[in-house]
């Protein structure tokens, strides 16, 4: 019932009732009636001032952020495999969308670029599918004018085909030569602007932020892009949550090191949006894996065995979480560009125990997962951390503008 009068409509009329209500009370208390009567009478006129007031303490914005793209797989199959994907036949790129199909994947994140033509035929065959398409665009070198031009040329050549999803560069945080949130949310702003103003209905991203040290701490570099104005210009935050060698969700609070950006950034990354009064919004996780040392010839961090483990891990704890988004695992089959992270080997072969983990994955809306223990929430954004050695880096080679 609150609900429901909360509404603006209900608001206007208890305002009108609480002027009335207090002229009425003037009149009716200079009236010859009875005590009795003045009480009664009073009270059934002060009732709606009661309401009217009841409503204003109502908050303005959600509790509860929306559920919606909540519990959704996905698979960002990097450059790696997007260059070779567009020398294959018709057919082979057919047979490849068919088995991401028949696989449950729900979204890909595919890279654009206007002079690339592949780009194009992937996102044309995924969209065709039924493949939602979180298009990444990137050009490093463009000033905030020119990377306005290019996302409105990217959603007029691209909504036709049923892309509605944008994301902003990627790694900006990790990118050689370094781009500081007060250089990034210029871009931000401008590419955000001319894709809602092309496509109103659209989502536009944030970078997805990979994990680094001090300043380039995911909600340290968050923090600075509030401090530079990028409130309102991207409707969800994005993080890159690799935690291997350890796994996504420890069972207890000591065993989150703060090098894991699973256990440990993504929940400080959603205190900082809190904190600045985007607690409704989500954290879409667009990459996200390990790799297993079966073609590339570098050290594995996991085999087909424990990424099965952080698969299960990652999408089970991200499903718990009201405030994430979609997961992304990295990447669909190993190549030397970027590495051993997929879920099948160089030579096509699935990892069957990994690639069994996220078909499980696809069915988990129905699943439910307990919450992160409550000791290894987000730390307070403004407390200095200890130094900490990290002991991986993400799969992108930085300062690689192809990469996703």
């Amino acid at each position: 019932m609150l609900t429901l009068l909360s509404s603006p409509i209900w608001q206007t009329i208890g305002a009108f009732l609480a002027i009335g209500t207090a002229v009425s009370v003037l009149f009716f208390y200079n009236s010859q009636r009875s005590t009795k009567q003045k009480i009664t009478i009073g009270f059934l006129l002060v009732l709606p001032l009661i309401i009217s007031a009841s409503q204003q303490q109502q908050p303005t914005l959600a509790a509860t952020p929306s559920t919606s793209n909540h519990g959704i797989v996905g698979i960002s199959p990097g450059s790696g495999f997007e260059d070779p994907f567009g020398n294959m036949s018709s057919s082979q790129q057919q047979a490849v969308i068919n088995q991401m199909k028949s696989d449950g994947v729900q979204w890909l994140r595919l890279d654009y670029d206007n002079n690339s033509s592949y780009d194009y035929q992937f996102i044309k065959d995924a969209e065709a599918a039924g493949i939602n398409v979180d298009a990444l665009l990137e050009d490093f070198s463009a000033t905030p004018a020119e990377f306005s031009s290019f996302s409105t040329e990217a959603v007029n050549t691209l909504e036709p085909l049923g892309v509605h999803t944008y994301e902003i560069l990627n790694e900006v945080n990790l990118y050689t030569p370094t781009i500081t949130a007060a250089n990034y949310v210029p871009i931000l702003k401008a590419a955000y602007t001319a894709i809602k103003s092309a496509d109103p209905s659209s989502t536009v991203l944030m970078s997805g932020l990979g994990p680094g040290p001090g300043s380039q701490e995911p909600y340290t570099y968050l923090q600075a892009m509030y401090a530079a104005g990028a409130q309102g210009y991207f409707d969800a935050a994005n993080l890159h949550p690799y935690s291997f060698p350890d796994m996504p969700a420890p069972a207890a609070a000591p065993d989150c090191q703060n090098y894991n950006a699973f256990c440990y950034d993504l929940p400080a990354m959603y205190t900082v949006m809190e904190q600045n009064g985007d607690g409704n919004k989500k954290i879409w996780l667009t990459e996200f894996g390990c790799p297993t040392g079966t073609d590339d010839g570098k050290p594995a961090s996991c085999t087909d065995a424990t990424l099965a483990q952080q698969i299960t891990q990652a999408f089970n704890q991200a499903n718990a979480w009201e405030w994430a988004g979609p997961l992304f695992l990295f990447s669909w089959q190993d190549n030397t560009e970027d590495g051993d992270f997929g879920l099948y080997d160089a030579n096509g072969s699935p990892k069957t125990a990994a690639l069994s983990a996220f078909k499980q994955a696809a069915s988990l809306p129905s699943v439910a997962a307990a919450p992160m223990p409550t000791a290894i929430q987000a730390p307070i954004v403004n407390t200095p951390l200890a130094t900490t050695v990290f002991v991986f880096m993400t799969p992108c080679a930085h300062g690689v503008s192809h990469c996703g």
